[in-house]
This record gives C-alpha cells, structure tokens and sequence, in this order.
C-alpha cells in the first residue's frame, strides 16, 4: 500500500533522472530521484523482489530500503521499484572500485575463452564421487530460512550514522538487491559468499 502522504515520482521523472547509481553492464538501471527515492527499473527485475523486501522488512530487523510502490508499464513492459534512497559507498573498503570478476566472453574469443573452458573444468569424476556421501552428510539436518542468496560486497550498503559512547563510528548497513532471496538451507548465504568474494580480502 502506498502512502498517500509521499508524493512518488512519476514515470517521466524516474526516466528523466541522470544520478545513476548502478553499474551500466546491469540489465536493469538504479537512479537517485530527488533527495529521497531510489528507482530500479528493467524489464528483467524478478516480480518478486520488491515483495521479498517488504517480508524482510515486515518480519526481521534486517534493514532493506522501504518499498514505497512497486508496478510495470503496460506500454514498455519496465518494472519500476521505488524506493528509499541508501547512502553509502559503492566500491572496495580501501576505496577503490569493485570489480566483478569475468566469467565469460560475449563474443568467444578463443584466447579469453579458452582460458575460462580450461579453469572451469572442475573436479575429475572420480574426485567427485569421493566427496559426494561427506558433502550429503555435512548438509543434512538444516534449517529452511528465507535468506538473501546473493550476499556479497556490491549488495551491502554501509553508511556511517555517528558516532557511538566510546568514539568509535556508528554504522548502519543495509542490504540490497534482493531478486534471488527466497526459502533455501541456513547455509546457503555462506557458501554463495565464499563463492563471490574468492580473492576479495575483505
């Protein structure tokens, strides 16, 4: 439901705004509109995902951006999410911008391909089959939990609040980007993080 007392902005406004805050690879876009808001628009944005952030938001204290209205153009078929805007910094915590790493080649060429087929050829079958009854039994007996699947430094926003009683700084972070959160084992966050943050000291 919408606060009738916010005054959104409208699809025009969000289109003509030039503060844009994601990466320009993304399939979808983030931009800054007015002082407030924050608006992701695409035609590939999960339906789910402004819904995930109004569960988490409704039942946990872990901060997610406040959905303010979330819809798709009929005519362009975009799904707009607007929402709070999340100060913090975007990049590495030595300040230098974050990298994802490549993991494929648009247009195959042999010599960067080629590299990525041979690092990606994994563990011999037999490897596998060695680990495979240790792996079942480690993950056995699990809790299902709603988690964020996708926990890695692009998608943590942190922005320092003040100051605490000790002097040192007060931070709020706030987690973004929710579009594959859904029911998965209490460990599934972990393992996609040391996935994603291979290499990344931090």
């Amino acid at each position: 439901m919408v606060d009738e007392r916010i005054v959104l902005p409208s699809i025009a406004e969000i289109e003509a705004s030039a503060d844009i805050l994601s990466d320009p690879s993304r399939s979808f876009k983030v931009v800054r509109v007015r002082e407030h808001f924050a608006v992701k628009v695409g035609t590939s944005i999960a339906p789910l995902e402004a819904e995930n952030m109004k569960f988490v938001a409704a039942n946990s204290k872990v901060p997610v951006p406040k959905v303010h209205d979330h819809f798709v153009d009929p005519e362009t078929q975009k799904r707009y999410i607007i929402m709070d805007y999340v100060p913090g910094y975007f990049g590495n915590l030595n300040r230098t911008p974050y990298y994802e790493g490549i993991l494929s080649t648009i247009d195959h060429d042999p010599s960067i391909s080629g590299l990525l087929k041979c690092l990606g050829q994994g563990e011999s079958p037999h490897y596998v089959r060695l680990l495979r009854e240790p792996i079942q039994r480690t993950l056995r007996g699990h809790k299902t939990v709603f988690t964020h699947a996708d926990l890695q430094p692009k998608n943590v926003m942190v922005e320092q609040k003040g100051v605490c009683e000790g002097g040192s700084p007060d931070y709020q972070i706030t987690l973004i980007d929710w579009n594959l959160a859904g029911w998965y084992p209490e460990y599934w966050d972990y393992c996609i993080s040391t996935v994603y943050c291979q290499g990344k000291p931090e």
